[in-house]
């Protein structure tokens, strides 16, 4: 029997995905799974953190879906205002942690895995979506 990807499983995989992806760009990862842990911090978590060539650095959701992916099921789809809203506090949280000064952008990147008739999978990347 075939074994099925639990949910966890096609986000990792799709993580890294996302991570090769914005390394053959010349990106650079800063983290993965970055969570806040302190006391009162963020509760949310970042995909990846990465500063890209020209220094920018980007949070990064990532979306993984197996299958075609289509209406609803879209990847896109589950990244609403409110998960918009986190991904802000944990940047600004993350670069005072760091004491990191810059740019900042809030990415998404949308994957999908195992599509019927296709093995290789389809990166969507998009900048900036808090505009």
């Amino acid at each position: 029997m075939e074994h099925m990807a639990t949910h966890i499983e096609t986000g990792l995989e799709g993580e890294s995905l996302a991570a090769a992806y914005l390394e053959a760009q010349g990106w650079e990862i800063l983290s993965r799974r970055w969570r806040d842990g302190a006391s009162g911090g963020v509760r949310t978590d970042v995909d990846l953190v990465a500063r890209s060539a020209d220094g920018v650095y980007h949070f990064v959701e990532v979306k993984t879906r197996s299958g075609d992916g289509q209406g609803d099921y879209a990847p896109e789809n589950a990244v609403d205002a409110r998960k918009i809203d986190r991904m802000i506090a944990a940047a600004e949280r993350y670069m005072t942690l760091r004491r990191l000064d810059g740019e900042v952008s809030v990415d998404l990147i949308a994957i999908l895995v195992g599509r019927s008739g296709d093995t290789s999978p389809v990166i969507r990347y998009y900048p900036n979506i808090v505009r």
